[in-house]
């Protein structure tokens, strides 16, 4: 469709301008909602439709301290070492009684054996849906293969990610179509 342009012309006896509809672009995103929203759809480059996506007041606030639930950013990172090594519980026992011995502030690292750096991990875990174990079966040469998986839960996981107060605000919760 071709419009004429009905702003206001300084010399109404010239025909009126044509404007050309914009036309859509390779990466132009088109906005459907929901007929009950009342909303007009919205055509816009990915560029805007990024832009939009993350108004500034919504962006996640800084975590001052990322490494709770371990009791100090040390404890986390000495608990991961050990993790990232596969250490055994005499190594670690060896690798906390090295730091206890060296650490020029003892009161940063308070593991005093390796139970206390399972019970942050534990702690940790607790945080995020766990990993079930499912048996995955798969026809193979006339034979039934059968595979050990271990995966986490959608709907749980789906869950538990909308009842994070840090994460709610980046859910969309407006019906639209896209594309």
């Amino acid at each position: 469709d071709i419009h004429p342009d009905t702003s206001t012309d300084p010399h109404p006896n010239t025909p009126p301008v044509l404007q050309e509809p914009s036309v859509p672009q390779l990466d132009d995103i088109k906005r459907e909602f929901h007929p009950s929203s009342g909303r007009e759809p919205i055509e816009q480059s990915l560029y805007e439709y990024c832009l939009s996506q993350m108004p500034p007041d919504r962006r996640p606030p800084t975590d001052s301290e990322p490494w709770t639930p371990f009791r100090s950013r040390l404890d986390f990172e000495v608990s991961e070492f050990a993790e990232d090594t596969m250490l055994n519980h005499g190594q670690i026992n060896t690798l906390i009684r090295l730091i206890r011995r060296c650490a020029a502030n003892i009161d940063d690292f308070t593991f005093q054996k390796p139970a206390d750096m399972q019970k942050s991990w534990d702690l940790a875990s607790e945080k995020c849906t766990e990993f079930q174990k499912f048996d995955v079966h798969v026809p193979y040469k006339s034979k039934e293969e059968v595979f050990e998986m271990y995966a986490r839960p959608l709907w749980k996981w789906t869950l538990d990610l909308v009842k994070d107060p840090h994460l709610a605000n980046f859910f969309v919760w407006d019906a639209e179509k896209v594309y």
